[in-house]
Order: C-alpha cells, then sequence, then structure tokens
C-alpha cells in the first residue's frame, strides 16, 4: 500500500519561491487506476515524480506498505524505482542508440535479471503491447504510438507493483491514444497505475478513481483510500528481499558502445585527436629500442674482444669520475675568506681497490661456483712475458718485451711513449688464450697452421690484411737501426729526420719459418759469490751472445686473419704463442736456482742482499763506500787486474779507494762532459801522489778498454736503485704460482650469460662479507657493459626528455576527452534521466560515462600503434639510407605497445572522470525534462 501524509514541495530560484505540493495527503489501493487532474502547475507531475522516487518532498511523510520513506538511502530509492515503480512517460524517453528490445530490457538489466531470462520476458512484454515483431527495431524507426507501446511494454516487465503514467496520450492521436488507454486499464487490473492528465473525459472513461489538485492541494478525491496503522506495528526500512539494482561495466561498455556508433565519424576523429601522442611516445620508443637493440648486438659481438676481466689490482672509472664531479659542485664555505680543502688523493686512491683471485680461482675451480655453464672459457694471466730475441748477423734485440723506448730512456708518462703504447708499441708479442674454441672459428688461415708445439707462434694480421710496421721491424723485415735513429732524433727534441718509405706489400708465405730467440728469464741472473748477490747479466752483451747460442728457437708457423664473418676478434695484431708455453716457462723458473733463492728468505731481496723495504735507505750509498768494500769490483769494472793495481798500491787502501770515488763520482754522479777514459787519465796525477809510482803507468793502467755497462750494473744492484718486491722479483725471475694469477679473463656465452656470471661473483662477494672475509671480496668494471651502459643511458635520456615534452599532447588530448565526455553528457541527459527512472544508481550513471571514456581511449590506443607501425616503414627506411647500416632499426615490442594503450585508456579514463561525475549528479527530474 502506498500513501503519502502531508506533503509539501517547495521550488526556489533566486528570490522566487513556488510552492508545488502544499499538504498533500493521499493513500492508493493495491489495485486501483487513479487519475490525477489539475491545470498546468497544480502540482500533478510533482506529485508523481515524488511517488516514483525521482524527487524528494521537503516535509511530511510517504510510506511503502507501511514503511516510511524518510528512512530510505539513495541505495533503497535506486531499489525501489527498479522494482516497485514502472514509468510510462508523455515523451516515450526511449534510449535512441538502443534498440527496442535493449529499451525493454534495461529494467531487467539493472536488476541483474539473466540473459536469458531478460530475453524472454521483454519479448513476452512486447508480445502483450504487441510489437513482438518489432524487437530489433530502434526507436526512431517506430510511430508514436508503438514508441509508447514499447513505453509500457518497457515498464510493465520488471514486474512493478506501482505504473505512474505522465500524459500518457498527450502525444498520440486519438485513435492511438484509445489503444494505449485500454491497455492501461487493462494492466490496471492487478497493479495499482496513477495517471496524470489534463483530459478529464479520459479520466472518467478509464480510471476507477480521479483526485483533483489545484495550486498544490487536493480539492476533490472520487474514491478515497485510509487505512491506519494497526497499534504496535513497527515499520521497517527493510524491503521485501528485493535485489538492489546495479549495472555491470559490460553493459555500461555496451550503452556507450552503441552510443558512440552512432556517431561514428566523431569518435574516430576524436580517437585520431587522442591518439597524437601516443603516436610520438611510440616511434620515440621505437627508435630507442632499435637503437639499443643495435647496441646489444654489439655488445654480444664485443664479449669475445672484451671479456669480463679481473686483476690483481683494479680502478674504479666510476668512483674516479665521481671524484672529479665533486671538484665542480658549488658548495657553500662557512666564510668567505676561507679556503676548505677537497680530498681528492683519498677518493682517488679508494677508488684502487685489490682483488684476491687466488681464492676466486680455488673457488671457481671447486665447480662450486657454477659459472661453467655461462661461460665459452675462463682464461687466466700472471703478468708474465717470455724473453724473446731477435738475433742477426751476430747481433741481437730484445723483441719481447720491447726495449725500443725505454733504451732511450723514454718515461712511460712521455707523450711520445704514450703515442706508440696507443698503437700496441711494444706489444707485438701475445700469448693465445687457453682455450682455442675462444678464437680458431672466428680466424681464417692464409698461410701455415695454428701452433703445434708450444714454441710454435702464429702471425696475426689486422682487420684490413695488413701488418702494422712495428712488427716487421720486431721480425727483422725493416731496419731496427733507422727506427733508432728516429726515435733517437725525436727524443732529443730534433723531429723526426728520416724519409717515408714506400708501404711493402709481402706474402702470407714470406712469415712462415721466421725465427726468435728464447731465453728464461731466469737464466739472465747469475750468482756472484764475492758480493753474495745475483746479478743481472742482461746488458753484458758477451754473456747474452752465450745465452742466446744455445737459446731454444720460435717459429711463426701460420698467418691468420680476421674471418669476414666475424665482427670482433679476440686476438689483438701481432704474434701470438701458446699459453703453454708461458706454463713451461714458469714451471722452469719454479726449479731455477735464483727462484729457490728468494722463495727460501721472502723477506730478503737476492739482487740487492737487503732486506725488501730497506733499499730505499740505502739507496744513497756513495761511491766512496762501495769502493771502500769491494775496490776489486772497481778495478773489475773498468777491466784492470787486481792483481797488477797490488803491486802499486801503497798499504793505505783507504787512500785509493777515496780518490778512486773522487774521479768516479766525477763522471757518474755529476755529469761531467768527459768520457769515463779521460776521467780516469785526468784523475791518474791524484792517484800518482798516493801510489808512488810514474802516473804515467797509471794513466796507461787505466786507458784500458773500460766495461761501462758493467759498472752500472754492478752500481745498480749494489745501491737499489730499482723499486723491487718478492712479487716483483719473481716475476723478472718469470716465476709465478699456476694458482694465484695476476688476471683472470672471463668470456661469457652470450650477454645474458655475461649478466649471469655478474650476479654469480656478486653473489661470492655477499658471501664473503657474511662470512666476515672483506678481504676476499672482489671488485670488478665490467668495460663493456659500463660503455655500452653509458651511451644506452644517454639514448635512455633523450628518450625520457623527448617522451617528456611529446606527453604534453597526451595532457592535451585528456583534457580534450574531458571535454567531448562533457558535451556528451550534454547530449545524453535525457538517457540519464531514464536510467536513473528506471533505477540506475549515480554510480551506474559514472559507469555508463566512464566505460565511454574508455572505449575512446582504448581506440585512439590502438590507433595510434597502428599509425605507428605505419611510419616505422618510412622511418627505417630513411635510417639505413642516411646511416649506411642495416643493423639500426626501429620498432615497437609488442609489451611497450600494450603499455601505452593501457596509458592511453588510462589518460582518457582520467580525462572523463569529472564530466562522468558531473553526470552523476544530474537532477532526474531535470533531465528527464531536457531537449
Amino acid at each position: 500500500m502506498l500513501t503519502v501524509s502531508n506533503i509539501s514541495k517547495v521550488y526556489k530560484t533566486g528570490s522566487l519561491v513556488q510552492k508545488a505540493l502544499d499538504d498533500v495527503s493521499l493513500s492508493f489501493r493495491d489495485t486501483e487506476f487513479v487519475a490525477v487532474l489539475g491545470p498546468s502547475g497544480s502540482g500533478k507531475t510533482t506529485l508523481l515524480n515524488i511517488i516514483g522516487g525521482l524527487d524528494r518532498y521537503d516535509s511530511g511523510e510517504m510510506s511503502i506498505d507501511g514503511v516510511p520513506t524518510s528512512r530510505y538511502s539513495a541505495r533503497d530509492w535506486d531499489t525501489y524505482r527498479n522494482h516497485t515503480i514502472g514509468f510510462i512517460f508523455q515523451s516515450y524517453y526511449l534510449i535512441p542508440h538502443q534498440s527496442v528490445l535493449s529499451n525493454v530490457e534495461m529494467a531487467m538489466t539493472l536488476a541483474g535479471v539473466s540473459r536469458e531470462e531478460r530475453r524472454k520476458r521483454a519479448l513476452e512484454a512486447l508480445e502483450r503491447v504487441g510489437l513482438a515483431d518489432q524487437a530489433h527495431k530502434k526507436p526512431n524507426q517506430l510511430s508514436g504510438g508503438q514508441m509508447q507501446r514499447v513505453a509500457v511494454a518497457r515498464a510493465l516487465v520488471n514486474g512493478p507493483s506501482v505504473l505512474l503514467a505522465d500524459e500518457p496520450t498527450g502525444a498520440l492521436d486519438s485513435e492511438t491514444g484509445e489503444q494505449v488507454m485500454q491497455l492501461l486499464k487493462e494492466i490496471a487490473s492487478d497493479h495499482l497505475v496513477i495517471m496524470v492528465t489534463h483530459n478529464a473525459d479520459i479520466a472518467e472513461r478509464y480510471s476507477t478513481r480521479v483526485v483533483q489538485l489545484k495550486d498544490g492541494k487536493v480539492t476533490e478525491d472520487s474514491n478515497p483510500f485510509e487505512k491506519k496503522t494497526e497499534e504496535g506495528e513497527t515499520p521497517s526500512v527493510k524491503q521485501s528481499k528485493k535485489k538492489r539494482p546495479s549495472m555491470s561495466f559490460f553493459t555500461a561498455f555496451m550503452l556507450s558502445l552503441s552510443n558512440l556508433w552512432t556517431k561514428k565519424a566523431r569518435t574516430i576523429l576524436v580517437a585520431l585527436a587522442a591518439s597524437i601522442g601516443i603516436v610520438g611516445i611510440a616511434l620515440i620508443l621505437s627508435l630507442s629500442n632499435g637503437a639499443n637493440a643495435y647496441i646489444g648486438r654489439i655488445e654480444r659481438d664485443s664479449l669475445s674482444e672484451y671479456p669480463l676481466e679481473l686483476r690483481t689490482s683494479t680502478f674504479s672509472i666510476a668512483s674516479s669520475f665521481s671524484a672529479y664531479a665533486q671538484m665542480q659542485v658549488k658548495v657553500e664555505n662557512p666564510s668567505d675568506d676561507m679556503i676548505t680543502e677537497q680530498q681528492m688523493m683519498g677518493s682517488w686512491l679508494a677508488a684502487t681497490k685489490t682483488n684476491d683471485l687466488a681464492s676466486l680461482k680455488s673457488w671457481i675451480d671447486s665447480g662450486e661456483s657454477g659459472i661453467e655453464d655461462n661461460v665459452r672459457a675462463i682464461d687466466y694471466g700472471y703478468g708474465l712475458s717470455p724473453q724473446i730475441y731477435l738475433v742477426q748477423e751476430g747481433s741481437y734485440r730484445q723483441v719481447c718485451p720491447d726495449q725500443t723506448l725505454t733504451s732511450f730512456g723514454v718515461n712511460l708518462d712521455d707523450s711520445l711513449a704514450s703515442m706508440l703504447s696507443d698503437y700496441s708499441m711494444g706489444e707485438v708479442f701475445i700469448q693465445l688464450p687457453s682455450d682455442e674454441e675462444l678464437y680458431k672459428d672466428d680466424y681464417d688461415i692464409l698461410a701455415g697452421s695454428w701452433p703445434q708445439k708450444d714454441t710454435d707462434c702464429v702471425l696475426v694480421l689486422s682487420g684490413s690484411d695488413a701488418i702494422p710496421d712495428f712488427v716487421l721491424y720486431s721480425m727483422g723485415l725493416k731496419d731496427a737501426d733507422s727506427l733508432n735513429d728516429q726515435i733517437s732524433s725525436v727524443v732529443s727534441g730534433k723531429g723526426n729526420t728520416g724519409d717515408v718509405e714506400k708501404n711493402q706489400v709481402f706474402h702470407p708465405q714470406d712469415f712462415l719459418g721466421i725465427s726468435f730467440k728464447l731465453i728464461p728469464a731466469y737464466e739472465k741472473y747469475e750468482y756472484d759469490s764475492r758480493l753474495g748477490i745475483w746479478v743481472d747479466v742482461s746488458k753484458d752483451s758477451t754473456k747474452m751472445l752465450e745465452l742466446l747460442s744455445s737459446a731454444e728457437d720460435m717459429n711463426i708457423v701460420g698467418v691468420v686473419k680476421l674471418g669476414d664473418d666475424s665482427s670482433f676478434g679476440i686476438l689483438g695484431v701481432g704474434i701470438a704463442y701458446t699459453a703453454e708455453l708461458t706454463e713451461r716457462l714458469m714451471a722452469q723458473a719454479g726449479e731455477s736456482d735464483v727462484v729457490k733463492a728468494q722463495l727460501a728468505d721472502p723477506e730478503v731481496n737476492v739482487l740487492t742482499g737487503r732486506a725488501f723495504g730497506d733499499e730505499s735507505e740505502a739507496s744513497d750509498i756513495s761511491l766512496f763506500d762501495f769502493i771502500d768494500i769491494h775496490p776489486e769490483k772497481v778495478f773489475e769494472a773498468v777491466e784492470i787486474r787486481w792483481d797488477m793495481m797490488k803491486s802499486l798500491v801503497p798499504d793505505d787502501v783507504s787512500a785509493l779507494s777515496e780518490t778512486l770515488s773522487r774521479i768516479m763520482s766525477e763522471f757518474y754522479w755529476k755529469g761531467s762532459s768527459k768520457t769515463l777514459d779521460e776521467t780516469l787519465k785526468d784523475g791518474s796525477s791524484l792517484l800518482s801522489s798516493i801510489i808512488k809510482v810514474d802516473s804515467r803507468k797509471i794513466g796507461e793502467a787505466f786507458s784500458l778498454s773500460i766495461s761501462r755497462a758493467r759498472m752500472q750494473e754492478i752500481l745498480a744492484s749494489m745501491t737499489g736503485s730499482e723499486s723491487s718486491s718478492l712479487d716483483v722479483n719473481l716475476t723478472r725471475f718469470g716465476y709465478a704460482d699456476l694458482s694465484s694469477p695476476s688476471r683472470i679473463s672471463i668470456y661469457p656465452k652470450d650477454f645474458e650469460s655475461k649478466n649471469n656470471v655478474l650476479e654469480i661473483l656478486d653473489g661470492y662477494n655477499a658471501t664473503m662479507q657474511e662470512l666476515g672475509m672483506r678481504d676476499k671480496v672482489i671488485y670488478y668494471t665490467d668495460y663493456v657493459g659500463a660503455l655500452m651502459k653509458s651511451v644506452t643511458t644517454i639514448i635512455d635520456a633523450i628518450t625520457y626528455v623527448l617522451v617528456t615534452f611529446v606527453s604534453i599532447s597526451l595532457v592535451v588530448s585528456s583534457i580534450m576527452i574531458g571535454i567531448i565526455t562533457y558535451i556528451s553528457v550534454l547530449e545524453r541527459r535525457k538517457e540519464i534521466g531514464i536510467l536513473r527512472a528506471l533505477g540506475a544508481s549515480k554510480r551506474n550513471i559514472s559507469q555508463v560515462f566512464n566505460a565511454e571514456t574508455f572505449i575512446i581511449g582504448l581506440l585512439a590506443g590502438i590507433l595510434g600503434i597502428l599509425l605507428t607501425l605505419l611510419f616505422q616503414v618510412p622511418i627505417n627506411y630513411i635510417i639505413s639510407t642516411l646511416a649506411q647500416q642495416d643493423g639500426i632499426r626501429a620498432f615497437l615490442p609488442a609489451g611497450s605497445g600494450v603499455i601505452l594503450v593501457l596509458l592511453c585508456v588510462m589518460l582518457t579514463f582520467l580525462g572523463g572522470l569529472i564530466p562522468s561525475r558531473k553526470a552523476a549528479r544530474q537532477d532526474p527530474v531535470l533531465a528527464l525534462r531536457s531537449d
């Protein structure tokens, strides 16, 4: 039972106050046909809207089955309109972009009825009003009477108990109006039908009760009904288990899709406009991905030439750059008059780390690391170079390590040395990796073969199948003396006066059989029993010729070049010898006397006889002290027999030693322009005062041939002029412990494997830190990764800048979508009112317009990706033409495309939020009245 008690409703427009209903009280039977009559402005429609839950009363009470509606929440009103009320409007109020069937189904859709049940009941309702055959037409394809009957079917389909009709025949001709009224009369037999009309004749003919309204008051009721609430009855706000209406996203989506489909041209144009930002971002990402993919391929190809390398000492470039960057940062000083220290040296020194490669090698060799599954090979280096000499026509020249620069006193810091070092001067001989799989497949053999034994070597040509001139000097195919003259001229500041020679041309066979001599490093040291030290004899040509006469031969047995299918090779240009040779020389050095002597007393330098670290204190030992201790060695150095001089020397040997000290110091220490012969001859008069013999004879004795190299050799050994340590000495002797490498080169299978290797090393470091063994932590620099990462970082930075710039268009697109959605809200206000009348909540209305922005965003995103793929074709052609490089191709990964589509959807969705909320706040009554 429906009851309104003392209902009042006032409308205020500025200062104007209009009372639509004034203390109206009415009770309605469950089944009757009530006609509400009255002139325009009497409050008929307002009463109908309040009863239908579209409008709210200001005072009084309306009860439904004894439940006061003043207790209703917004959701209760939605449920009430959906299940209890059925609306029939004068202007039909059908949703134009929905079919007749969909219009009838809408109320059931909101009620959550299944699709099959909806279809069945909707067709039954249309059959009842005689329009089952028009189910799939659009409303604009029907006549006025047919549309009104569709409205009746829609009102009835959800089984409401109250049917509200607002001027149902006002827009119909008389014949059609009669048909509609007969239908309503039939419905009133089992429903409460309340009809608002201004036609008294229709009201009298079809209704069972007529209520007259005037100026918002009930003036007449032809068949009033009153029922009081029984004593003790407590009304409940709960409705009889009626499901609250709810609109699924799919329903909202289909409503919006059908609406947009009716405006296809505008929808497509809006989507194109919204896609501009997506196209820009997608093209930028495509170019960035293409460039990064190209860099990735370069990285993978570079892994063979630039492996992951670990050394006993490593320098962090990043830390160095960070320290330098700190110098450029402007900091606020406590006082403008003070200068603040900036610790640069500490930062730079902290960047130098020491690695315990012996422990790392032991861990790798244990097989517990799992690193083997990710690498092609692991190569170990020990900082040793074989002592290789070129012997020609009775003369010799050390070619490994090359002595071209050091023989002229060129410091490694000199610009000339740096320049030549850049061109691998002094690195003619290179060691082949221990695993031949690292290089054999990448190189082609032009002549000969790969090494068959450890003394074999191969000549490796440059990428252009050329051979650098410094390699030719090392092989004796160019005159080394001319090179020495040119370097001497440049070092002295005179410039290079040598003529430019014509490039020589060789056949690969010309290099086969070129031979070198190999002297184990330890053989260049002899023990001097008188001095009690080991002496380097490498500057003694006589000794060296003796060693070279019995030295092993090293022969070039092959000539190789980088294969045509290979972009990078692991081997440098030069002469490559085997890793087996290095290992054999190390093993032999371990059995040598000098190495055994050094290992037996590791605290004492066997080259000086003093403890390591004490040489610096004795480095200024005077020549007088040396002569006083070992005068016979001085005479031996100048090749004067001690026996001969002993007969000339008086008892006071110290005086002789002091005089000799002065003479020798004049030449060696004071930079005299005289030769040693001239100095000794001039010093003979001094000696004559001590040695009571004819000075002429002394001069003759000193004029004998002098071995300057021998004197320098002994002085260097005795004065400790070269810094040393145990490891330095062992390296000089050609010895290293196989378990303690100075370098570990790891060759990953591919770039992904390299990342796995880095994770394994990081895991090793984490374990060492957990165990408190920080000295075992390995510091490494992934140079290829760092270099390529810097390039990709630059590309990414540019990409971010461009994306940020283009994103402005996305923001503009979002604003545009918001404006378009707001226009759509204004266009669909009547639809909003219809949906609210059918029981749709404010949230449901928001869903409808959110679905619309979702569709536009999805369409815009898809169009943007399609346009991007289309634009990539000419862009890639332009890149390949201008860059002359087919390896760089712009492409957009599928994942990025999906993300961009989702981004477009999200932005358009956000752009439509405000308009959708605006739509939800629309007054349903005003919305229904809108044009």
